[in-house]
């Protein structure tokens, strides 16, 4: 890197602001690498011939714009593109980064978009700024957690793909606190210290629901669900087994319908095509789908064929209330917003150092009158 700085007494610019845009200049011009050093503060302010304090003003712009970071008592080095335009302001700066993998996609996402809803009320209320970060996890903690201008308080994890390379993270940035929303894996029960995670109680939903459906009178409790990476819809399938064991009833598999996912994006279509399928091998009481999309889709089904109002359904999450209001079925609410809120409320320390939150369900019957266990089952029949 050839150390030739052009300062012009007579701009209006600041010097230090000169030398930022010159010093960009030689990065450009020496074509280096994202992780290659630049030389050490006193070489660059010799170069310059400006002071110590006047060559850290420069290189600290440069780290505000993502061209470099530093690295304690090792030195500056090059960045790759710059994380976003909002990595402002100063050293008492206080950051929160939000995770998601498109956030094009999380404004159309009805589950994940209320959660960063509740983010950005708290960060708000506690004078938290937030910076969005996409695509590649781990190179953009590494980019925030080298740059020095701000004061980086946590991540907040909407969700990720790879849970894995999430706690791998943790355990790497053991100072940095992580806060996951919702989606629960297998093996955060060994997350380290410094993740915690706010979820939905999912079995006890599940188990609620399964409860409120047998004290209706109902017995032969048929579940459309799918296979998802997470544990969410598991936990509320082990629910509805304990409620029914509860009821002495033994929960038979068969009664289980798991749709696969592959070329049906839409959750209605995964509900009618669940619903085709137990009907071919038997005729349940009621249906409880682990989706309120899946209840819309099984009662199309039924209308379909004149036999709309013959089962009861009940549904999950009660994040499109018009949805069950519409088809008149019993549904389990989930309270994204605030996982949003406890999330950073966890980075805040704001929590009572909880690591892990699970917020309690809401069940919203839509079938008001419970009937004995010994009585017929009375069915909700959608709106026509």
């Amino acid at each position: 890197m050839e150390l030739k700085f052009k300062i012009d007494e007579n701009s209006s610019l600041p010097v230090y602001r000169q030398l930022s845009h010159e010093l960009q200049r030689m990065i450009q011009e020496s074509r280096l690498e994202p992780g290659a050093a630049l030389p050490s503060l006193k070489t660059l302010a010799r170069a310059g011939e400006v002071s110590l304090g006047t060559m850290d003003a420069a290189i600290a712009e440069l780290i505000a714009r993502g061209v470099c970071y530093r690295r304690p008592k090792k030195g500056t080095f090059v960045g790759a593109a710059p994380i976003a335009a909002q990595t402002v302001h100063d050293d008492q700066h206080r950051l929160i980064a939000v995770y998601f993998p498109d956030f094009e996609v999380l404004r159309k996402n009805m589950v994940m978009h209320p959660v960063n809803l509740g983010v950005e009320e708290e960060a708000q209320k506690n004078g938290v700024e937030l910076l969005r970060i996409t695509g590649d996890l781990a190179g953009n903690i590494e980019k925030l957690w080298n740059n020095q201008v701000f004061n980086l308080l946590g991540i907040v994890v909407l969700y990720t793909p790879e849970p894995a390379q999430l706690l791998k993270l943790a355990r790497q940035y053991s100072d940095l606190r992580f806060a996951l929303t919702n989606y629960k894996y297998q093996g955060l029960e060994f997350a380290p210290d410094n993740l915690y995670g706010v979820f939905n109680e999912e079995f006890a939903g599940g188990y609620v629901m399964t409860d409120y459906l047998l004290r209706r009178g109902h017995e032969k409790i048929a579940v459309i669900t799918v296979a998802l990476a997470d544990t969410n819809y598991q936990e509320r399938i082990a629910g509805w087994r304990a409620a029914m064991l509860d009821h002495g009833i033994v929960p038979d598999d068969s009664l289980i319908e798991t749709v696969s996912r592959k070329d049906l994006p839409d959750g209605r279509l995964i509900g009618m095509r669940g619903m085709k399928a137990l009907l071919h091998r038997m005729q349940p009481d009621a249906v409880f789908c682990m989706n309120d999309l899946f209840v819309a889709g099984a009662a199309e089904y039924l209308r379909l064929y004149g036999k709309l109002g013959s089962i009861e359904f009940a549904g999950f999450d009660h994040y499109i209330p018009d949805i069950s209001r519409s088809y008149q079925f019993s549904t389990v609410a989930v309270d994204y917003e605030r996982m949003g809120v406890i999330a950073v409320r966890q980075l805040l320390n704001q929590a009572d150092n909880m690591k892990t939150v699970l917020l309690a369900p809401k069940l919203i019957p839509r079938c008001t009158e419970i009937q004995a266990e010994t009585s017929p089952a009375r069915a909700c029949v959608p709106v026509q």
